[in-house]
Parts: structure tokens; sequence; C-alpha cells
């Protein structure tokens, strides 16, 4: 077998497995989905925001830098979005 056929074997194996991956990444995801990760949004959405779905953005967006007063606010609306989705029997309330 020519080398360069080698190469481009081994590039297509690759590939294959590349894709074999992210495929397992969004059959976890959507499971992770299903059980409330999306925070309301479709799984599209959702799977972009990951960078798993096609024509997602290459880089990951700038980390923002928040106040201790928003970092709370935050964490207050994630916790008033989990009592709505009816989580029962969980003691969701602040110290």
């Amino acid at each position: 077998m020519p080398f360069s056929r080698f190469v481009q074997l081994l590039k297509l194996l690759s590939k294959v497995k590349e894709d074999e991956i992210k495929e397992r990444f969004i059959q976890g995801s959507f499971i992770a989905w299903q059980m409330g990760a999306g925070a309301g949004k479709k799984f599209g959405e959702y799977l972009r925001e990951l960078g798993l779905q096609e024509g997602q953005a290459e880089t990951m967006p700038p980390a923002q830098d928040l106040t201790k007063e928003q970092a709370i606010a935050k964490a207050e609306e994630i916790l008033r979005m989990a009592r709505e989705k009816g989580k029962k029997g969980l003691d969701l309330s602040l110290p």
C-alpha cells in the first residue's frame, strides 16, 4: 500500500472516531437536557451552547466577571427555576 493511501486512511479513521465520540456526547447531553440541564431551551439551542451542533462558534465565549451581588442573584434565579420545575422533596431554601 502506498504511503499516501495509508495517510488518507489514517485521516479517515481519525474522522470516524471523532464522529463516534461526538455522537456519544450528544446522547449524553440529551439525557442531561431531559433532566433539566437546558434550563428551558430547545435541544438544538442546548447543543449549540455545548458546541456539539454543526455551525457552532469555534471559540468559547469570554468569561464573565460577576460581582458578589450578581452571583447571588444568579443563584437565586436558578433556585427559583428549580422550584418552578417541581423538584419536590428537595430543600432548596437558602441558609
